[in-house]
């Protein structure tokens, strides 16, 4: 008989908060803060890019003496130039915004710069930790290479206790040791 009262008060109040669309997340006057994250999150991008550009130049030179070297030159030079072109559509993306879209639509944008951003930034990674390894003499040929996957799973503690500094390209080209 509790149970069935119990049951009569949350039904209904599950029921409506279904039909009203009731959400917990976001809105609420952060519409203004989304925005000027999105503004910052396209700033540290264009820097991003333009390290880039220098550590390009760097191992352009560095490639010129070791031809080991050179595939991943031209590999680091094909992901500048699609940097650039991303982060011309991420300003295209900030300038059609305001602060006073939704905050749905604001969110989503967000999501994309940040996750792109992050996607760049391993990508580079990559390339960098491949120009150590070969400086190093450590590089596994093609047909030697594991294959690689996307999706790995780490506990959600495992990258702040790690908190390494990501290797620069001049270490790379050093072989230093991080």
């Amino acid at each position: 008989m509790l149970l069935l009262r119990r049951l009569a008060v949350v039904i209904p109040l599950l029921g409506f908060l279904l039909l009203t669309g009731c959400r917990t997340y976001g809105g609420y006057g952060s519409e203004e803060a989304t925005y000027t994250q999105m503004q910052e999150a396209n700033r540290r991008f264009s820097d991003q890019l333009e390290r880039a550009k220098t550590d390009l130049e760097t191992l352009r030179q560095a490639a010129d003496t070791n031809e080991a070297l050179q595939p991943l030159a031209q590999r680091f030079a094909d992901m500048v130039h699609t940097h650039e072109e991303l982060l011309g559509e991420h300003e295209e993306m900030v300038a059609s915004m305001s602060a006073d879209d939704s905050y749905r639509a604001l969110h989503s944008a967000y999501g994309t710069l940040i996750t792109e951003a992050r996607l760049m930034r391993k990508q580079y990674n990559r390339v960098v930790n491949n120009v150590q390894a070969t400086v190093r003499g450590t590089a596994l040929h093609p047909e030697e290479q594991p294959a690689q996957s996307a999706y790995y799973i780490a506990p959600l503690e495992y990258a702040q206790a790690e908190n390494r500094q990501p290797l620069t390209m001049q270490d790379a080209l050093r072989g230093a040791a991080r």
